[in-house]
């Protein structure tokens, strides 16, 4: 050993032979994990953009992953899943992991299998590696905090408006600002993480905590950082355990930050248990905590009892509720100002208002002051802005992919195109490149903020030409050939935003609320415009590996003047 040093130590005083040293690690280690550690390949599988025939992914194709993601998906697209309905391909990912696509046409095959077949919650354990940020991934594999989104909280949101919109006025004041006289430049995604997360506390913490700046902060922070987290995923299997445990330690700093914000409130609320929710001499708290107390209280006492168990399902509560809608708030409200040339976006969102809600007092505005009138109809009845949020998701989705799934018998499974899948595989289908498909959209590069509303408009004239009932406002069975649903809530195999099938994002109606909410408020109460090194246009959304975001984009803003 002594002489295999000595002789290494020149190699190790200069750049070429310390490069030399770094590409064999790097190379053993990609051998070690390929051939030892990895989940099996499917066997066949196409290796798309690659020589036919070929078992591997090339470096080259590795190297399009980071420096062309999107055009690698649309090609993968256009030459593998579209034509050929029964091929399931395999696409470079993050670091050393490779990505496994099935075809759009064995989707339904797949949404009919049982969660012990194909695991939509151990796909995201994996996903985000959530035993190193969290600790364990209990909180991921039993998510009953989720379940209570679909079951409890949307059913209660409509008596939590009133106190949604106090709060979201009282945030776009403090982050947007009151000056009527002066525009204002803000960045845009680090603001309206703020404002979500605000916005989110108060339906989910309520006041004081949600106005807590220390809080509002945490909460961001986690929200990044859990993220970071997840990209352990991307090195390889030895290396995993290492370093996920010294991020895991790094993690854990935010939790305990976390823990201490939200422990005189976890007290207070163990405290309010003693009481029946529906004890007239008790005033019960209206928020979505509550209702996680209410529901550990009976079914999940371990959990409640635990102060550390109950901060991390907070955490994993903000985390839906503040990461991905932020930046869906933030690339609407980029499209609303990028598109009111040509659309008269603006103009067309506030007399739909008025429409829906009716004229405040100055006989001018729409009257989203009353808190009243913020119902679940007349949110339903805001087809224009729900036009504008789905046609954002078509066109700047989060991911390349959605549906991820992870293969759970020790045998594996063979497809219904008879593609073996060995345990551990995780499978995805294609998602960006579906929605911008030009055999299924008009022009689909080019953002179309009334796409979809015309479609509806176009359904109920011809409904009511063949004298047929016209549609439900709130249905989400709307649908054109070829297109599929029309709704921004409503999955499809054409509108994979939100996932689909039974593990659909359950928070996709609250969102809904929350992101109509804020298109009100700000359009009605602010002046929108871009900075003018813009030159009128939207800055273009930057592909991080396979992950679209609106970063560092900025807008101006000026608070309405009051009309006396």
């Amino acid at each position: 050993m002594a002489p295999l040093i000595a002789a290494m130590l020149p190699m190790l005083s200069n750049t070429a032979g310390l490069f030399c040293i770094a590409t064999t690690g790097f190379i053993l280690l990609y051998a070690v994990d390929q051939l030892l550690l990895a989940p099996r390949k499917p066997s066949p599988a196409v290796f798309a953009c690659e020589p036919e025939g070929k078992k591997s992914v090339s470096i080259r194709t590795r190297l399009a992953f980071y420096l062309n993601c999107v055009g690698l998906y649309h090609e993968a697209w256009e030459r593998y899943i579209k034509k050929a309905t029964n091929k399931v391909i395999v696409l470079p990912g993050l670091g050393f992991h490779n990505d496994v696509i099935l075809p759009h046409s064995s989707m339904k095959w797949v949404l009919s299998q049982p969660d012990g077949m194909f695991s939509a919650y151990d796909a995201i354990i994996e996903l985000n590696q959530v035993m190193y940020s969290l600790g364990h991934s209990r909180f991921i594999g039993d998510p009953w905090q989720g379940h209570l989104v679909r079951t409890k909280l949307y059913n209660a949101l409509e008596g939590m408006t009133a106190d949604l919109s106090d709060e979201l006025s009282y945030a776009l004041d403090e982050y947007f600002g009151t000056d009527s006289d002066n525009w204002t430049e803000i960045d845009l995604v680090e603001t309206l993480n703020h404002v979500t997360a605000q916005l989110a506390g108060r339906f989910t913490v309520g006041l004081p905590l949600c106005r807590s700046k220390d809080y509002i902060d945490t909460c961001c922070e986690i929200s990044d950082d859990f993220m970071l987290v997840g990209g352990v995923r991307g090195l390889p299997h030895i290396l995993r355990p290492l370093v996920g445990s010294v991020m895991g330690i790094w993690f854990k700093t935010k939790i305990k930050k976390m823990k201490k914000l939200f422990e005189p409130l976890y007290h207070k609320r163990i405290a309010m248990l003693q009481h029946s929710a529906d004890d007239p001499e008790h005033e019960e708290p209206n928020d979505y905590l509550q209702i996680m107390f209410r529901y550990a209280a009976d079914r999940r006492q371990e959990d409640l009892g635990s102060i550390d168990v109950m901060t991390r399902r907070l955490i994993i509560a903000n985390f839906g509720s503040i990461h991905q809608p932020s930046l869906l708030i933030a690339n609407t409200l980029l499209n609303i100002i990028d598109s009111d040339t040509e659309f008269n976006t603006i103009t067309t969102l506030r007399d739909e208002l008025i429409n829906v809600f009716g004229i405040a007092p100055d006989g001018t505005t729409p009257d989203i002051a009353d808190h009243s009138i913020w119902t679940k109809v007349n949110i339903n009845r805001m087809n224009k802005a729900d036009s504008l949020m789905r046609e954002t998701t078509r066109l700047h989705t989060f991911g390349s992919r959605a549906m991820l799934r992870k293969v759970m018998p020790k045998d594996g499974v063979t497809t219904d195109t008879g593609v073996h899948l060995p345990q551990g595989t995780l499978i995805s289908f294609m998602a960006h490149p579906v929605q911008m498909d030009e055999e299924t959209f008009d022009n689909p590069n080019k953002f179309d903020p009334f796409r979809f509303s015309r479609m509806r408009e176009m359904m109920e004239a011809k409904k009511a030409e063949a004298k047929e009932p016209a549609g439900d406002a709130s249905a989400e069975t709307d649908e054109v050939a070829g297109v599929g649903p029309l709704k921004f809530v409503t999955t499809g195999p054409n509108h994979l935003t939100f996932g689909h099938g039974r593990h659909a994002c359950p928070g996709r109606f609250v969102v809904d609320f929350q992101l109509k909410m804020i298109i009100a408020h700000v359009i009605t109460r602010y002046e929108l415009e871009f900075p003018k090194e813009y030159n009128g246009r939207r800055p273009e959304n930057t592909w991080i590996a396979d992950v679209k975001l609106p970063r560092h984009a900025k807008i101006r803003v000026r608070r309405k003047k009051l009309v006396c």
